[in-house]
């Protein structure tokens, strides 16, 4: 992060002097930790399992029977996943709003979803203990099977979050509608787009990533560097679009090109060497 937000450090004080500017992100700045800002939440989860993981492997044979259940009732799945993500989302973020950020220095995390996280971390666990390539996200399971309805619900619902909300809020300034049932009606609706959306996702792979492909698989085995290095590459890219005058889009486009071909080269790069590739 050091080296991606220098550029913002730059056009808000037109400075070029490097020193100033690690003095003013340590201190001023207070260590912005930037997008990878959940990956220490993830290690303190794994501390956490560390723990609880005598009584998960204690009750494994019974969430065993629990997925089977699951994978020939999708639609079971679906609300019982919605609760869930309700639960572990709606009431701590009204309470603390969407956008609250607490913590120390780098250890920054978004408390309205820190337990979410926390739930579909637990979750993962739970079903990664189990056979889910064969049960409860193998091909013939039901869940799979309605691969196109959570495409479907993903799209419509996600569409309707981000219509909803200029309607809300023009809906709350009018009186039309409480602030609170207005909060209410976005927040259920993040709720089913994550759920819907990570259905989508999974059983979409499932369903056609069914054959090796080079490519492919150097981007799975890179996908986690890539991810550890692409703001760099996103925040320059950007800065140096900035003196262009053209559509949005494109200067989207060409971001995401650029960011992706040379966070994927250097990731490629950087695990030829032994120590990078044992843990990335």
């Amino acid at each position: 992060m050091l080296i991606a937000y220098f550029p913002a450090y730059y056009v808000s004080h037109n400075d070029l002097d490097v020193f100033a500017y690690v003095r003013d992100f340590f201190t001023v700045e207070g260590w912005p930790v930037g997008p990878p800002w959940f990956l220490w939440v993830l290690f303190f989860f794994n501390v956490l399992f560390v723990l609880v993981n005598p009584i998960v492997q204690k009750y494994k044979s019974k969430v065993n029977v629990l997925t089977d259940h699951f994978s020939s009732k999708p639609t079971l799945l679906f609300f019982v996943l919605v609760l869930l993500t309700w639960i572990a989302y709606v009431p701590i973020t009204y309470y603390v709003g969407a956008g609250t950020w607490i913590g120390w220095l780098p250890f920054d995390f978004q408390l309205s979803r820190f337990l979410l996280y926390f739930v579909y971390f637990m979750i993962g666990v739970l079903i990664g203990n189990t056979g889910f390539n064969e049960k409860l996200f193998s091909k013939s399971s039901g869940i799979v099977k309605k691969w196109w309805l959570w495409i479907i619900l993903s799209l419509g619902i996600f569409g309707g979050l981000v219509i909803s909300s200029f309607y809300l809020s023009e809906m709350v300034k009018n009186n039309q509608i409480k602030e609170f049932h207005a909060l209410m009606i976005s927040f259920s609706l993040f709720v089913l787009s994550c759920v819907s959306s990570c259905l989508a996702f999974i059983t979409v792979f499932r369903k056609f990533a069914v054959r090796n492909i080079k490519w492919w698989n150097s981007l799975s085995e890179n996908a986690y560097l890539i991810y550890l290095i692409h703001y760099i590459f996103v925040v320059w890219i950007q800065f140096f679009l900035m003196k262009y005058e053209i559509p949005a889009f494109v200067k989207f486009a060409i971001t995401f090109v650029f960011a992706l071909a040379l966070s994927w080269i250097t990731s490629s790069l950087l695990r030829k060497i032994k120590l990078v590739k044992r843990f990335l």
